[in-house]
Parts: structure tokens; sequence; C-alpha cells
């Protein structure tokens, strides 16, 4: 995920150095620390895309996912202020989608 992030990806919607224009860059620990929470994201849409088939195009099921994540992101304080969690779980499932249609999911 780390080298798809550093050289950006068409595919995973991820702009090449999209942090770039941030003045201070995350330390080791704690970008380690957000791949561990993003992998546990990533384990939440599995397991949904798992148990439902076109989980992504089920409205409930969507809405249900999308509060998941919201409530993951608020628990683990990674998200402020709290307005920017829906945005930040909506293109999350965005990207769930891509991957879904691509196979990768």
């Amino acid at each position: 995920m780390e080298v798809e992030v550093d050289k950006g990806s068409e595919h995973f919607d991820i702009p090449i150095n999209e942090d770039e224009s941030r003045e201070v860059q995350l330390p080791h620990d704690q970008r380690k620390e957000l791949a561990e929470f993003t992998l546990e994201i990533i384990k939440k849409i599995r397991d949904r895309s798992s148990r439902r088939r076109d989980f992504l195009r089920r409205k409930n099921e969507r809405r249900n996912l999308l509060a998941e994540i919201i409530d993951f992101l608020d628990e683990h304080d990674l998200i402020t202020p709290e307005g920017r969690q829906k945005e930040v779980a909506d293109r999350l499932l965005e990207l769930a989608e891509r991957l879904y249609e691509l196979g990768l999911l």
C-alpha cells in the first residue's frame, strides 16, 4: 500500500505525492499505526463483501458499512474534525467499489 501511495495509482485514485503540500510529514511510527488501521478497515470491507454479493449496490448494506467505518474512525480518533469522517468513509467506499469492480476485493 505504501508503494502505491509513493508512486500514485490511477486504480486506487491516489494522486502522486498527495500529501506533498503538507509542511510536516508523519513520523514512521504514526504512518505504521495508520497503515494498521487501514488494514482493519480493509478487513471490515472484505468481510462484508464475502458475505453478500454486490453488497455495495445494496443501499442498506452500504449505509451500514459507512456507519461502521465512521464509528471506527471516531473510536480511534483518526479523522478530525468530526465532519470529515463521513467524507473519508465515502472515499474509502468509493475505493472499495473500484477494487470490487476490478476483482481485487
